[in-house]
């Protein structure tokens, strides 16, 4: 298998285009057949295609794209019922010695081989948009689990994992898709509205002012989130470029409608502790949101809201 697997990635360079054909029944064997310890060259070669090919290798990783989530899902599983079953064993063991042991401990080396098998599912998404090969999401295969990809890349930008680079790279990946799905700027012929026929587009923007907007201003003001780290601030700014993307795509009107009385008042009106004299008070926030036009305005707001909501 690994020289397979080397001997494909080595086809993919000297082939190029030539490769994609053939490539549908090696990823279907390949990704049937890994397991915790491959997994990781088979999502080096999907990733080498979306890199090497772009949209062109759409067809090619049509048919192996949600079989790939789906091991992957299958394998952190896996790793799960591992772990219980330790955990069991440990709870036996424990209370034959008399300790009442409670079986709550997680094995590290299992929490890191989980970690490394979701972030291979956010890399591998976010591969496919960055290289535009986002139509592989919209595929008559693919398409009825598109609401499952955006929520397993949603967990990973806010919630489930505490890796700073990893919530970058989800973060970034919603901003690719808001650039290439909400339409042209302001004016242009293409924009839709939210309860436009194009049920994907529309469902899209949905989840983003329904789910992924407002879980992505709670991540950054939970505790564990320190925005003075440089990762963590890294995250800010990435959240401001998508602000920023989505309110000159979308207009100002909707982006009022949708963000700023919806998400962001709701937020910010609900802080009632006093604020230090130095810190802008709540409609010097929700202001500055309604008139930010640029990915640095976006961070400074940002900023702004958090010396707020967390009595900085």
């Amino acid at each position: 298998r690994n020289k397979c697997m080397v001997l494909l990635q080595r086809m993919i360079q000297c082939l190029k285009e030539g490769v994609l054909p053939s490539m549908p029944s090696f990823l279907a064997l390949l990704i049937e057949h890994c397991n915790a310890e491959d997994v990781l060259d088979v999502s080096q070669l999907l990733n080498q295609l979306c890199a090497k090919f772009g949209p062109i290798a759409v067809p090619a990783l049509d048919a192996a794209a949600l079989p790939f989530l789906r091991k992957c899902h299958s394998l952190v599983t896996t790793i799960s019922s591992s772990r219980n079953h330790h955990n069991d064993e440990s709870s036996c063991n424990d209370s034959n010695n008399g300790n009442g042991g409670d079986g709550a401990a997680v094995p590290p080396h299992l929490l890191i081989e989980q970690l490394v098998i979701k972030k291979l599912t956010f890399l591998f998404l976010q591969n496919v948009v960055s290289h535009g090969a986002t139509s592989l999401l919209l595929s008559s295969s693919n398409i009825q689990s598109l609401e499952d990809v955006l929520n397993t890349m949603n967990d990973g930008a806010t919630s489930e994992i505490h890796d700073a680079v990893v919530k970058k790279s989800c973060v970034v990946f919603f901003r690719d898709l808001i650039d290439q799905w909400s339409g042209e700027e302001v004016g242009g012929s293409e924009r839709e509205s939210l309860s436009s026929p194009n049920i994907p587009r529309a469902g899209f923007l949905r989840f983003i002012y329904d789910v992924f907007l407002p879980s992505a201003m709670q991540c950054i003001l939970q505790k564990t989130f320190n925005e003075k780290d440089a990762m963590h601030y890294r995250v800010i700014c990435e959240v401001g470029k998508t602000l920023a993307a989505l309110k000159l795509k979308r207009g100002h009107v909707e982006w009022e409608e949708q963000f700023v009385s919806r998400t962001l008042s709701g937020m910010v009106t609900t802080v009632v502790a006093p604020q230090p004299a130095t810190c802008p008070s709540q409609s010097d926030v929700i202001a500055a949101f309604r008139n930010a036009s640029n990915p640095k305005e976006m961070e400074i707001c940002l900023k702004n809201m958090i010396a707020v909501l967390k009595n900085r």
